[in-house]
């Protein structure tokens, strides 16, 4: 039977639903648990519901295809995409979608018609090859043109709204209401350009979307992330006028609109693919406040229950030798703090450890006087470390052993029997007689429990000496016990 980590993880937000008071993992990240399957628990809480546990679209090409075939859900088109095995994105990827963009027309993803929503959250991953070139023109040439992003009903209504790169921006994107005369909402700029794209790269771009709830309604609104950082959130939108057509995903990927073309090749390569139509979401991130996260992969959901979640690791390019977080994202777009579930701060598999590491046994004790300065300092700890930091505060801010004066500040690692130091050579310099010399013991476990200790005690004279240390005493050499 499987035992679950339990760590508090708090949602910060002001919902509908109770927010849980503990996250609990059934395993930790290991070096490669791609396509791992991992449950989630909420303890006596909830994650809100989420009708339909998987993404309604999901397509990471995996399969060796592209083509409306996703590994969740089935496209209504590809447009002009293609399968290769060049720009991968990562060590568990074998293949991702292509263009050359020698003409006009859409390289990306079409949800199914069937599918209208008044809620989605889309992302995708694009590669800009070396020889990509925007253009300059101002018109519809080149590519002047290109929209990302467009959600449309896949009717005769006209009213839609996209997000795009082109025309004459100076560099600025912009996004659309399109057909809605409403003063001030047809092209609301925003802080991404054609140049954050940088050649060469694999970036993500995520969409929060919801449309109006009716007619003139000024409801409507969208957050952007690039690659993890929240560059435009608008609010107030009026997205239907005339119309109240729920709207499916037109294209995500890129339109080039340019009639005539683009100039020469120009290279694209997109991967991971999701599209939903809730903002409920599991990811994993770089650092445990989802806001600072440079990097976020999606997760795919299997099960979901408001007190439970399974998923399968989609680990994309993190690697586990860093801190990795999980997040859970709830309907309203409420994200919790980071649950750390592998690196130096994961926990191993079992019981969650809140506990933070206990010292004891030193030696010296606190407060001795007349310490000789042929005396080891020892402690013992209750805890496998992570890392420790022992730090010797003396008024010269260095202490010295046999001789060789070393750093005030130096590591340690090893487990609650043994811990051994490395101490890094610096400036020669002695303690006074009488120094007082302060200990402290900076530790943390792998569960990222910390705690630090400190005792002081009086050392004898100016000279300090450690037990093995050779002397010459009245022309006679011996060794120290």
């Amino acid at each position: 039977m499987k035992k679950l980590l339990f760590i508090p993880l708090l949602f910060i937000c002001s919902v509908c639903y109770s927010a849980p008071a503990q996250l609990s993992i059934d395993q930790n990240l290991t070096a490669d648990p791609h396509d791992a399957v991992f449950v989630l628990s909420s303890g006596n809480s909830s994650f809100g519901a989420k009708a339909t546990a998987t993404p309604q679209f999901w397509d990471n090409f995996e399969d060796g295809a592209v083509d409306t075939s996703a590994n969740y859900g089935t496209w209504q088109s590809v447009g002009l995409l293609d399968l290769t095995t060049g720009n991968v994105r990562h060590v568990n990827s074998s293949y991702s979608a292509h263009e050359n963009y020698t003409s006009s027309g859409t390289a990306g993803m079409t949800s199914n018609n069937s599918i209208l929503s008044r809620k989605w959250f889309v992302q995708y991953w694009m590669f800009l090859a070396p020889n990509w070139d925007w253009g300059t023109d101002v018109g519809n040439t080149h590519l002047s043109n290109v929209k990302w992003l467009r959600f449309w009903n896949p009717g005769s209504v006209n009213e839609n709204i996209y997000m795009d790169y082109g025309w004459s921006l100076d560099n600025l994107g912009k996004s659309t209401c399109e057909y809605i005369t409403n003063p001030g909402l047809q092209n609301t700029y925003f802080n991404i350009t054609k140049r954050i794209f940088d050649n060469g790269e694999w970036n993500c771009v995520q969409v929060e979307f919801l449309d109006s709830s009716g007619a003139n309604q000024s409801d409507g609104e969208y957050r952007i992330w690039f690659n993890g950082a929240l560059i435009k959130e608008k609010t107030g939108l009026v997205i239907m006028e005339d119309y109240t057509n729920l709207k499916r995903v037109s294209h995500l990927g890129m339109y080039n609109a340019g009639s005539s073309g683009a100039d020469g090749n120009d290279d694209v390569n997109m991967d991971d693919f999701y599209m939903d139509t809730t903002w409920a979401r599991v990811e994993l991130g770089t650092d445990p406040v989802y806001a600072d996260c440079t990097q976020r992969e999606i997760q795919i959901p299997t099960a979901w229950a408001t007190d439970a979640i399974t998923f399968t690791c989609n680990l994309g390019s993190l690697t586990t030798a860093n801190n990795v977080y999980v997040f859970v994202t709830d309907d309203d777009g409420a994200v919790s703090p980071g649950l750390s579930v592998s690196g130096a701060g994961g926990a191993a598999p079992g019981e969650y450890d809140t506990t933070v590491p206990s010292l004891g046994g030193q030696s010296p004790l606190s407060s001795a006087t007349g310490i000789i300065q042929t005396t080891d300092i020892d402690f013992t700890l209750s805890d496998e470390l992570s890392g420790v930091n022992l730090n010797w505060i003396t008024t010269s801010g260095n202490m010295s052993v046999s001789g060789v004066d070393y750093a005030s500040s130096v590591t340690a690692t090893g487990t609650k029997e043994n811990v051994s130091c490395t101490l890094a050579n610096v400036a020669t310099g002695l303690f006074t007689p009488g120094e007082t010399v302060t200990v402290g013991v900076n530790t943390k476990d792998e569960a990222e429990n910390q705690k630090v200790y400190e005792w002081s005690f009086t050392i004898e004279d100016n000279t300090i000496r450690w037990g093995g240390e050779t002397l010459t005493l009245n022309g006679e050499t011996f060794t120290l016990p």
